[in-house]
């Protein structure tokens, strides 16, 4: 028993360890900062500091420690260093690890491959929780008979393709829509003959959005069917260097002013308060004992906020420190 308490204490010190180099890392190479709040999500973050034996307090407060990936485990296709051993060390500590992204691109059997390549880390796909899985599991959990219907009409890639699919729903749309032209809508587009077995639009990132997509899913989305983005970031981080493309919002965006729409009927990805209930029905989580690592504050920590959870803002992607300095919102800090 002495011998089993002993080995615990050491892996509980060396993650605590790891995430304080993890941090340090971050902040040399990056001059970024590392904040949380050590208790209640609606608190202010505190720099994590004060030694060894805060780190060790803070990784002892938590079961769970819930991961972005995109600006806080890599940049593109390169991996950040210390985020590898800082995951290990949380996991020989005996700590949850999960990892959760508005990145609806890919479905969650992609990220696998993903983690190897990136980070050379072994991942189990239930263990990742992608935007394109969050709106297949929103629409089979929700209550609403549109959600019911055996169609989707879809802006997206494949990773929403695959994940829609995966959860018994046909696809229309999406990739299969790639190079539709205007010519092409004025033949096929009726608003008195659109499928009746479609239920439901989803809209995600999608980098061949065309003129065809937003105007059938419009089209359905104005014939009474249920609006579900995937997620609604305005922003796409395309290099570490702060260049940025538009984000999956410009999808729901681009559908909402067709329809003549001021909002759609739910998020499924981050900040959704309904993804972070989802995620602690489906991993056991409790909320105060479980912390969101993330780099936006619109997403990630307003994520963290809406869930319960602590947060712990790395500086490393989206957010620099004078958004911090400006940002009054205790939803987000």
């Amino acid at each position: 028993m002495r011998r089993s308490l002993g080995r615990g204490v050491a892996a509980l010190d060396r993650a605590a360890l790891s995430l304080r180099r993890w941090s340090w890392l971050i902040r040399s190479s990056t001059k970024a900062a590392m904040g949380t709040s050590f208790s209640s999500a609606a608190e202010g973050a505190s720099v994590l500091s004060g030694g060894e034996e805060a780190s060790a307090e803070f990784v002892k407060r938590h079961d769970a420690f819930i991961f972005d990936c995109d600006g806080v485990l890599w940049h593109g296709a390169r991996g950040i260093e210390g985020a590898r051993e800082a995951i290990l060390s949380l996991r020989a500590s005996g700590r949850k690890v999960l990892f959760v992204t508005n990145n609806s691109t890919k479905a969650r059997e992609d990220y696998v491959q993903t983690f190897r390549e990136r980070l050379d880390l072994e991942v189990r796909q239930e263990d990742v929780i992608a935007a394109s899985w969050a709106a297949a599991a929103y629409l089979k959990q929700c209550s609403d008979p549109r959600a019911s219907k055996p169609k989707i009409m879809l802006i997206g890639m494949s990773g929403l393709t695959k994940e829609l699919s995966f959860a018994g729903y046909e696809v229309l749309g999406g990739p299969a829509f790639n190079g539709k032209t205007v010519e092409d809508l004025e033949r096929e587009l009726d608003f008195e003959h659109l499928d009746e077995d479609v239920g439901t639009v989803v809209t995600g990132l999608d980098k061949d959005l065309n003129y065809y997509k937003v105007a059938m899913a419009a089209a359905y989305v104005q014939k009474g069917c249920l609006f579900v983005a995937s997620n609604t970031d305005a922003t796409l981080p395309m290099k570490p260097n702060g260049t940025f493309g538009p984000g999956a919002g410009l999808s729901s965006a681009a559908v909402l002013n067709t329809a003549g729409r001021d909002a759609v009927d739910a998020v499924a990805g981050k900040p959704s308060a309904l993804l972070g209930a989802t995620v602690c029905e489906t991993f056991g989580l409790d909320p105060s004992r479980t912390c969101m690592v993330g780099d936006r504050l619109d997403t990630d920590m307003l994520f963290a906020y809406n869930a319960g959870f602590s947060k712990l803002l790395v500086l490393s992607g989206v957010v620099g420190q004078t958004d911090v300095d400006k940002n009054s919102d205790a939803k987000t800090t």
